[in-house]
């Protein structure tokens, strides 16, 4: 880091982006409707966008020797408008454990201050906007020592429709939620909202709750939406994969999505288990030159991020 810029510490902020919101939404359809109809949905599979990735030069170090038992995919999340290339606003590290029989989501911090080769230091979410998927992942894996070369991605401007297709989930809004919604949803109390609604929700910063409150608001409604997937009916489950498969782009052939289907049903995996990088303990939010940055120990959690995703280590932190 450049010792002549001015650097003044801000307060990190806490809780899962909308783009977040949209991968792990992605993701449990992707795991659970593979599962529950293996090699019936490969029809519906072939509605994935494939857009496969040159995996000659993605930072991966020689030395890498990882378990075949362990598959790593990186879930982007794009901020973006016609024309655009756009940003990864929400960067995910999807992990398909057969050997630990787990289903890991590592979700790693868009404004993480990192090394983009041929860039210099900026934020990691800029690394997709400099050299789309291929330096985006490169950067991930030359940062945190990793092995990823496959990739799904989807726009948030897809989040309304994946949600509606769902057919809407039940939220409960507070009363001191109401004026920071702007009309969309007029009344507290549990409700049953659409995807229009859910995306206010979620967006929600100004409540007098802080960070804490944006957060428990933002997993309440991930539980509702991965309740609403996980308990599907058969029958209606391949028209709801229909649906959204279209959304998605990713650099996995119809054959690899639905190999790692099987291994999910074979492997006896069922629930998701998601941890946040950096940890608190070893970052915090900066000023650099007037823009916000999460500046962290690269080396302690280079080790946590492998000790966790290959080893199955839950990594230390003040309050085990």
């Amino acid at each position: 880091m450049n010792k002549d810029k001015k650097i003044k510490s801000k307060k990190k902020s806490k809780g899962l982006t909308t783009g977040k919101k949209v991968l792990i939404i992605i993701a449990t359809i992707l795991i659970f409707s593979l599962s529950a109809l293996g090699s019936y949905l490969l029809s519906m599979v072939g509605k994935l966008n494939n857009v496969g990735l040159n995996d000659s030069d993605l930072g991966i170090e020689k030395s890498k020797n990882t378990s075949s038992k362990i598959k790593n995919i990186v879930l982007f999340g794009i901020d973006q408008t016609e024309g655009d290339i756009g940003r990864s606003d929400a960067i995910i590290i999807a992990t398909v454990d057969s050997l630990h029989k787990k289903l890991k989501l590592t979700s790693i911090s868009r404004d993480s201050y990192v090394n983009i080769e041929g860039h210099g230091y900026d934020k990691l979410n800029h690394a997709y906007a400099y050299g789309q998927e291929e330096l985006a992942i490169k950067t991930i894996n030359q940062t945190f020592g990793l092995d990823i070369t496959d990739y799904a991605k989807v726009n948030f401007n897809n989040l309304k429709d994946i949600i509606d297709t769902l057919g809407g989930i039940d939220i409960t809004v507070e009363d001191s939620e109401l004026g920071d919604l702007n009309g969309v949803i007029s009344t507290s109390g549990r409700q049953h909202v659409n995807g229009t609604q859910a995306l206010a929700y979620s967006r929600i910063r100004k409540n007098s709750g802080g960070d804490d409150s944006r957060t428990e608001r933002q997993r309440m409604l991930l539980t509702e939406i991965f309740n609403k997937v996980s308990t599907v009916g058969i029958l209606k489950l391949p028209s709801m994969v229909n649906d959204i498969l279209p959304h998605v782009q990713t650099s996995l052939s119809t054959s690899e999505v639905l190999s790692l289907g099987t291994k999910v049903l074979t492997s006896g995996m069922t629930d998701i288990e998601q941890l946040r990088f950096p940890l608190a303990e070893h970052s915090k939010g900066d000023s650099i030159d007037g823009i916000y940055y999460t500046t962290f120990d690269e080396e302690i959690t280079k080790e946590q991020i492998q000790k966790y995703i290959y080893e199955d280590v839950m990594p230390e932190t003040s309050s085990n």
